[in-house]
């Protein structure tokens, strides 16, 4: 599973999340190679 943590940056965690986003589907494409 893969978690978003946003707990890091509490005042704007939306760039957190996206930021984590971009690692997952970075992640996941890699996987589906």
């Amino acid at each position: 599973s893969i978690a978003l943590e946003y707990e890091a940056n509490p005042d704007n965690p939306i760039d957190d999340i996206q930021q984590c986003l971009v690692v997952a589907e970075d992640a996941i494409a890699k996987a589906g190679r």
